[in-house]
């Protein structure tokens, strides 16, 4: 199974240390999800995919709009992260 890339979210997805240190620990980039309990948001599609406002998951996939990638793995230092992180 491959995995391109880590979706974060809740309260340590504010933290850009933290960010840059999973993706290193992970060896893969990471994207911060635009809705910070993203938990709610998930249960909110279940229940929408229930009553039949979306058709599938796939449906459901395409309304993932990531604020970007915010670390890449590889990294000596963080100051990179904590830069694209205030941008956002």
């Amino acid at each position: 199974l491959a995995i391109p890339e880590l979706r974060v979210d809740g309260g340590m997805a504010a933290n850009p240390v933290f960010l840059e240190l999973l993706a290193n620990a992970c060896g893969r980039d990471l994207e911060v999800s635009p809705v910070a309990e993203a938990t709610v948001l998930g249960a909110g599609y279940a229940a929408g995919l229930g009553a039949g406002v979306w058709p599938d998951l796939d449906a459901i996939g395409r309304l993932w709009r990531p604020r970007g990638k915010l670390c890449y793995p590889g990294k000596d230092d963080v100051e990179n992260c904590i830069q694209l992180h205030t941008i956002i």
